[in-house]
């Protein structure tokens, strides 16, 4: 059965194969032991959390910091959303419709930026104006 030309490798491969084959139970019954293993590994240890500060670890300094500022200046945290279609005029529509929904509730969302107004954006505005708004400036 075995050539006088095989190496190591196929020898080895070849008793893994011929072990797999006869003795299929061998390696079967340890990978399901696995698999339950780890189900219950997941279930008991594995936890979800959607917190910004587990990201990052608590011990560093810059989180410290940022975790002091955002005590002493509390703000709402950046939102944003993307529209996507086959029609950009539905796009521009839809956002259009949410943003003044969400200019209704200031309780609830402050400082919405959704037109291209660039006077809004201050002294970041050329960064979103387009090369035709760009071109007239001069």
């Amino acid at each position: 059965m075995a050539l006088p030309t095989d190496s190591l490798a196929v020898r080895l491969l070849g008793r893994l194969a011929h072990a797999v084959y006869h003795h299929p139970n061998w390696f079967l019954y340890p990978q399901i032991f696995l698999f339950v293993g780890c189900v219950v590994y997941t279930a008991l240890k594995l936890e979800f959390s959607t917190k910004r500060s587990d990201l990052v670890g608590a011990d560093k300094k810059y989180h410290q910091n940022f975790q002091r500022f955002r005590k002493e200046f509390p703000g709402q945290d950046d939102l944003a959303v993307l529209v996507e279609s086959e029609d950009r005029e539905k796009n521009r529509q839809f956002v259009e419709r949410l943003g003044a929904r969400l200019e209704a509730e200031p309780n609830l969302f402050v400082d919405v930026l959704f037109r291209n107004d660039l006077k809004m954006l201050g002294t970041n505005a050329l960064l979103f104006a387009d090369e035709e708004s760009l071109n007239g400036l001069n």
